[in-house]
């Protein structure tokens, strides 16, 4: 009786693995065909190349750790001369705001919204002027309430899902998502 339980398990086990694997080689394909169409670099799991002007990269990475382990997609979109590398801008969280009770505001732009929704770090009169652009503004307020881990460092634009794009067009709107924010920002710059 105990033999026949843990072969049930170990069947069950071997099962999900192939469901796994099989998961994974029709992602790893559906995202070779993304990068060709696109005429994209894919290697290693990874999209790269130049989309909309933009350098643009696609992957996969680990959060977490033992059972809050998961795996999330991130796009990065090359920011060339938008902001100052030492920018940089990401969701305020609520421990931040906590924190600021007790040491003072982050960096201020003046406008409420932004303010209160991200944490802004080396904002000099080029990063204020594109942060005060009303379409870049509404990119990025109306992106961040769809990926909370968007984030601006080094000159780079990052969002990140833990919904791992399984076909071409998830992949085509987490890709178009990003260089969007990317254009309202480089607009913004150039109006200035």
């Amino acid at each position: 009786m105990m033999l026949m339980f843990v072969g049930a398990v170990v069947v069950v086990v071997v099962v999900a693995l192939l469901a796994q694997a099989r998961s994974q080689y029709r992602r790893d394909e559906a995202w070779e065909r993304f990068a060709s169409v696109r005429q994209l670099g894919w290697s290693n799991g990874q999209i790269a190349g130049v989309a909309g002007g933009c350098t643009v990269a696609i992957f996969t990475e680990k959060r977490g750790s033992g059972r809050n382990q998961y795996t999330a997609a991130v796009v990065r979109c090359s920011l060339p001369d938008v902001f100052s590398a030492s920018f940089a801008l990401e969701r305020e969280t609520v421990f931040e705001k906590v924190k600021h009770l007790v040491t003072g505001p982050d960096h201020q732009v003046g406008d409420a919204e932004l303010d209160s929704t991200f944490l802004l770090t080396n904002v000099d009169g080029g990063a204020r002027h594109v942060l005060a652009d009303r379409a870049a503004r509404a990119a990025l307020l109306s992106t961040v309430e769809r990926y909370p881990a968007m984030r601006i460092g080094n000159g780079v634009l990052q969002l990140e899902t833990g919904k791992v794009p399984g076909d071409e067009a998830d992949l085509s709107a987490f890709l178009n998502e990003a260089l969007k924010v990317a254009t309202a920002l480089q607009r913004a710059k150039q109006r200035g």
